[in-house]
């Protein structure tokens, strides 16, 4: 089986094929609307922010994040990467979106 996480050490890199920082950044003051003040000016918070608005597009572009390290079996998307720790059993799983939105869902018994 071919590997297909991604490496996400650092959002603000182009790591495959995302965004540049500005326009993370830009994402997020969208996302996070009214805190986006407190969050820009706390480094760890940003951090995290950004990192989480990352991993979400990943996962809506069909990529699996790195952290995504366990596989599970799931009764609408098959078996699947999810993160450790992901809570089990569970109706959703992190890719349940993408099903419901017509969108790639890498499956751990493809080739």
């Amino acid at each position: 089986m071919t590997d297909k996480r991604a490496s996400v050490s650092s959002v603000s890199d182009r790591s495959e094929g995302f965004e540049t920082q500005s326009v993370v950044d830009d994402e997020l003051k969208k996302t996070l609307g009214d805190d986006w003040d407190e969050v820009s000016n706390d480094p760890a918070q940003l951090e995290a922010a950004r990192f989480l608005v990352t991993e979400a597009k990943q996962v809506s572009n069909g990529i699996i994040p790195e952290r995504y390290t366990q596989i599970t079996d799931y009764k609408f998307c098959g078996p699947v990467f999810v993160y450790k720790g992901y809570p089990q059993p569970a109706n959703n799983c992190p890719w349940c979106l993408n099903r419901h939105a017509g969108l790639p869902i890498p499956r751990a018994d493809d080739d």
